[in-house]
């Protein structure tokens, strides 16, 4: 709803919505998949690698950022 409201007013273009019809099966795949697949993993090492997936991932800009302030 919100993609819709950002279009209406110009903010995003027509490329975010293909990315969005593209991504949009991964998405409900991956809902679908989540709760058959909770059942199966450990909850201690599925929170221990979202963790270090989403330290990973915030780290990248954050260094990205500092090289930009040396350079």
């Amino acid at each position: 709803m919100s993609l819709v409201a950002l279009g209406a007013a110009g903010a995003v273009g027509t490329h975010t919505f293909q990315r969005t019809v593209l991504l949009a099966p991964t998405a409900v795949a991956g809902v679908l998949l989540s709760g058959p697949l909770t059942r199966r993993l450990d909850a201690r090492h599925t929170r221990t690698a979202a963790m270090a997936l989403a330290v990973a991932g915030a780290a990248g800009p954050v260094v990205r950022q500092l090289r930009a302030w040396a350079a």
